[in-house]
């Protein structure tokens, strides 16, 4: 019973000190280095169906050939700004990045420790990757011009021979070489949330039945093609560039042929969400944009 009891501590001893270095490994790396953008195994299973051609290439490395600052981070993905505000270079994050208030509360810390963020983190993450990867190729096939991605670079077909300055949360400045990391290049765009703020703000009623009519046209236009994506948040996943609706995160979207055959399921499902967002944060807006559905321009 003694021994039992014994190996039982132990145990718990052992968990703890896991657990317990674990956490402290975190706080200590909550920032990210360029070599933590590394995934080799993208860059050595996820050839493009279509190898971009000299053009697209010239384009990107000169896109390319300016400072990137630290833009912000997602769950998945990590964000840069050009020096000309007008692109965003995304790469893959090794793990979901932190923020140190994650750290101030023990629920955070629970959190962190709980058997699912570290299947995610650590046994999960080559998954979530490449299922990433695979939804940015849908995008970048089919929806080229509707997620205003420029470039991506998942295989050695798409190398540009190209190293970029990045100026890193940190503040430090860092060179990364561009072969050696899958990213993502994307036209900076307005988020859409942020636009029906800024024109309920100034009154501009017929520039918001105007935006409203484009998101439906959008929303529209992609069923159409048999895309969707479960997920229909203005403050993270859509944006405008210029009068354009675009997808910023894509990290979701799959094909599925059944939405091609019958659209109307999937406009609905989406006007769903989308009227429950306006609800909750514009609900003054709501009944244009159940309008614009009822009778789209």
């Amino acid at each position: 019973m003694k021994k039992t009891i014994l190996f039982f501590c132990a145990i718990v001893i052992g968990v703890g000190a896991c657990l317990g270095g674990h956490l402290v490994y975190l706080y200590f790396h909550l920032q990210f280095e360029p070599k933590d953008f590394r995934h080799e195994f993208v860059l050595r299973d996820n050839p493009l169906s279509v190898a971009p051609d000299e053009a697209l290439k010239t384009q990107a490395y000169q896109i390319l050939n300016q400072k990137f600052s630290y833009l912000g981070h997602g769950h998945q993905m990590t964000a840069f700004e050009s020096e000309d505000h007008r692109y965003v270079l995304k790469l893959f994050n090794p793990r979901p990045a932190l923020n140190p208030e994650a750290f101030q509360s023990i629920r955070g810390m629970k959190h962190m420790c709980s058997l699912k963020w570290i299947s995610e983190a650590y046994f999960k993450r080559a998954f979530l990757i490449k299922r990433l990867v695979h939804s940015y190729k849908i995008a970048f096939a089919e929806l080229k011009e509707e997620t205003g991605l420029v470039y991506i670079h998942f295989d050695n077909s798409t190398c540009l021979s190209k190293a970029v300055h990045l100026s890193t949360k940190k503040g430090t400045h860092e060179w990364i070489q561009l072969d050696q990391v899958p990213f993502v290049l994307q036209v900076k765009a307005e988020i859409a949330a942020e636009r029906l703020k800024h024109l309920v703000c100034e009154n501009k009623i017929e520039e918001v039945k105007k935006t409203l009519a484009n998101l439906y046209a959008f929303f529209d236009a992609r069923a159409r093609k048999g895309i969707t994506d479960r997920q229909q948040t203005l403050y993270n996943n859509y944006g405008f560039i210029g009068d354009k609706v675009v997808q910023i995160d894509v990290g979701r979207i799959k094909k599925d042929e059944n939405i091609q055959k019958m659209p109307s399921e999937e406009i609905k499902r989406v006007f769903g969400h989308i009227n429950k967002f306006l609800l909750a944060k514009h609900p003054q807006l709501s009944p244009f944009f159940v309008a614009t559905a009822q009778d789209p321009v």
